[in-house]
């Protein structure tokens, strides 16, 4: 059991480690096409997101062959492999704000300006609003932003690909399979 429980953090690690990179380069690339944050292409790390926590856990599942990989278990297993990989989109994303693009925290609240004038709000309301986020959005915020985040997304996602990567009811060994029916 022990050994179990050192598989799922050690293979959990190596997915989320490899999921992380994978969204911090689908990030980055956005981000040299100056794609605008909320654009449809946005969306498609929920896509990558699943697609890690499916095949991370999947490869947890092979290299256990022989244990029973319970609703809960592969659950565990989703939520940790988006946390890892949270974690290192967020420390990419501090760095980003911090060191990279000093000026992206302006263009983001630029671009939330442009978006309350269409919603026809009072220039002091925005002007308020404004003044409140540029007091609030910090680099740090933004990193321990995306781990919360990524994080329950990823929760979300895991009680969905759980569902159906858990093993269960599927019995492996043949003699499990006989004894079952004794």
């Amino acid at each position: 059991m022990e050994n179990l429980k050192k598989n799922i953090w050690k293979s959990t690690m190596e997915s989320g480690g490899i999921l992380g990179f994978v969204l911090i380069l689908f990030s980055y690339v956005l981000y040299l096409q100056n794609t605008d944050l909320n654009s449809e292409y946005s969306w498609f790390s929920f896509v990558i997101l699943i697609a890690g926590i499916v095949l991370g856990t999947k490869k947890y599942t092979k290299e256990n062959p022989s244990v029973i990989i319970s609703y809960k278990r592969t659950f565990f297993c989703g939520v940790l492999i988006s946390f890892f990989s949270a974690f290192i989109l967020g420390f990419y994303n501090f760095i980003l704000f911090e060191i990279i693009d000093t000026e992206l925290m302006h263009k983001i609240i630029v671009s939330m300006e442009e978006e309350l004038i269409i919603t026809k709000m009072t220039e002091e309301q925005i002007e308020m609003i404004s003044a409140f986020y540029k007091k609030i959005i910090t680099p740090t915020i933004m990193a321990f932003g995306t781990l919360f985040s990524m994080t329950f997304l990823g929760t979300i996602f895991s009680l969905i690909t759980a569902h159906v990567l858990k093993t269960d009811n599927k019995i492996k060994d043949p003699f499990d399979k006989d004894m079952k029916n004794i």
